[in-house]
């Protein structure tokens, strides 16, 4: 399962105030992974983004987050497409990320369950799943110059700077963001995407201070 691991961008449904024990689950993670591939071969998934609430850092290059990466919440968001169009799955019910990545693969398991007794058709069931887009005022994913920033920030490690003073060095500060999301040196093609739209709105935000 090719799955690509990112830091959380967003969390667009009120946080779960009391958790449940993730040792509920008496299953280990790589069950819970095999699992979380199984459901995803079974609605035909692609494109597929873990995101979890770690630093840039916690991910190592191969995408895979680094075995000592301690989450700062146990939220979860898991988004991807499907043979039912793009949907998108939140989870912090649990106390801990991989109890909550195990939830989803239940939730899967049993909404397509659901589709194979004939309750019902046409994946009528996954339509309150269907992802949406995140508000944007420019229509590009960023609402703002300091929302790009702070992205480009996520992905790339640098130092948190005052928006300010990071335009005047954003030429450079850009050529080394592409060098690293490339996907020919080692990045993907949906972040290299991402850091275009975030130079976009930056620059706007540079010729328009």
């Amino acid at each position: 399962m090719n799955v690509t691991y990112r830091p959380l961008e967003s969390w667009q449904r009120e946080e779960t105030r009391s958790r449940r024990h993730g040792s509920a689950f008496k299953v280990g993670w790589s069950k819970m992974l095999d699992m979380l591939a199984k459901e995803m071969r079974m609605i035909e998934a692609r494109d597929i983004v873990v995101e979890m609430d770690l630093e840039a850092s916690d991910i190592r290059n191969d995408g895979l987050p680094r075995s000592t990466a301690r989450p700062r919440t146990p939220r979860v968001k898991v988004s991807f497409q499907s043979k039912h169009g793009p949907l998108c799955y939140y989870c912090d019910e649990f106390d801990h990320y991989q109890a909550n990545v195990y939830a989803i693969s239940l939730t899967l398991q049993r909404l397509r369950m659901a589709e194979l007794y004939g309750c019902t058709k046409r994946g009528e069931q996954y339509k309150g799943w269907a992802q949406l887009p995140g508000p944007s005022a420019n229509g590009n994913g960023f609402s703002n110059a300091e929302e790009a920033w702070e992205w480009m920030q996520e992905r790339c490690g640098w130092m948190r700077r005052d928006i300010r003073f990071a335009l005047e060095a954003f030429p450079l500060q850009y050529r080394v963001a592409a060098k690293k999301l490339h996907p020919d040196t080692g990045g993907n093609k949906e972040d290299f995407q991402r850091l275009q739209e975030a130079k976009e709105v930056i620059e706007k935000r540079i010729g328009n201070p």
